[in-house]
């Protein structure tokens, strides 16, 4: 999963850039280029941090590690959105998106490279 969050955060960051670096009227390469970046995140980037939140710790918390998944995941969301507008207001749209798009999706490439998958789920010794 690790590879796939790297390349799929990565080619989010390009779209991202892409999106507000781009074409300036809404036009089909725009669209396109929104569309894409939906993909990336709805198809990739969404299942599989769900994934490793899951995987992240023992069977029988699954459902927790789901539900904090969830909960985190669109309380994220809307602070993102009055985080935008404050950003656009401040600095302008185009440094908005670099900021909340490619910056965020390089600091999640960070974060990504830093799991350690190894001590996911592990299973602690009960006491004898």
């Amino acid at each position: 999963m690790r590879p796939v969050l790297v390349l799929s955060f990565l080619i989010a960051s390009a779209i991202g850039g892409l999106l507000f670096n781009g074409p300036v009227d809404f036009t089909s390469a725009s669209a396109a280029l929104a569309f894409a970046f939906g993909v990336a995140f709805s198809g990739t980037i969404y299942v599989n941090l769900a994934a490793y939140h899951v995987k992240a710790v023992s069977g029988e918390l699954s459902g927790r590690a789901s539900g904090v998944f969830v909960t985190s995941f669109y309380a994220a969301a809307s602070v993102a959105g009055y985080s935008i507008g404050w950003l656009a207001d401040t600095w302008g749209w185009t440094l908005a998106g670099d900021l909340q798009l490619c910056a965020t999706c390089l600091v999640g490439i960070i974060l990504t490279v830093a799991l350690k998958p190894d001590l996911m789920a592990r299973h602690v010794a009960e006491p004898a």
